[in-house]
């Protein structure tokens, strides 16, 4: 999955809006926008003036990937911004392989459901941070085309025992490979994912 930079304007708008930069993060995935990688990217002070420095993650490397797993919980939009901090995006999987190997990876780091990268349109209609589409619907969706999915029976169904918000962001569940959908207001880890820097 490619990954890109965050430009500084998108790094002062979190500060602005959090509005502002769930707009423009889909503003820049409507428009296919491209940039050149910077795996080691870390914003400058200008850059990234008045935030709290970078957490402590963990990384795992499985070609063409880096995966950046964070265990200090954040809710999903603060997730998506710190590893846009880190020139990364939260994850998109697009194997079972690369779901195992995240699975594996992560469950020796955190001990609780992790955020991947996917959400959820008002039509049900779920995308990775790349606006890539992988599951249309509820519980009975289907995949789009080939693309890889691995919903716990009876997921993706909106529904909540903590809370009132609707789930619209996908979490990989703790301890195992399958995924539910949760409100992005919860607080999880995470996992990043950049492109692998070329031997």
């Amino acid at each position: 999955m490619a990954t890109f930079r965050a430009p500084a304007c998108l790094l002062r708008m979190r500060h602005a809006s959090g509005i502002a930069l769930r707009c423009a993060g889909l503003l820049g995935a409507a428009l296919s926008c491209t940039t050149t990688l910077d795996p080691s990217f870390v914003p400058t002070e200008q850059e990234d003036a008045g935030t709290e420095p970078l957490p402590t993650c963990s990384s795992f490397a499985q070609a063409p990937s880096t995966y950046v797993v964070c265990s200090k919980p954040l809710d999903f939009e603060a997730a998506t911004f710190d590893c846009m901090r880190r020139g990364a995006t939260l994850a998109a999987i697009g194997t079972a392989q690369e779901n195992n190997f995240v699975a594996t990876n992560a469950g020796s780091v955190v001990n609780d459901d992790l955020w991947l990268g996917g959400t959820r349109d008002d039509f049900y209609v779920w995308r990775w941070p790349d606006g890539t589409i992988f599951w249309r619907g509820g519980p009975d969706g289907t995949a789009e085309g080939t693309s890889f999915v691995s919903w716990f029976p009876g997921e993706p169904n909106d529904s909540s025992t903590v809370t009132t918000d609707p789930e619209r962001c996908l979490a990989l569940r703790f301890n195992r490979s399958d995924w539910n959908d949760r409100a992005c207001s919860l607080e999880l880890p995470y996992v990043c994912e950049q492109a692998s820097p070329a031997p």
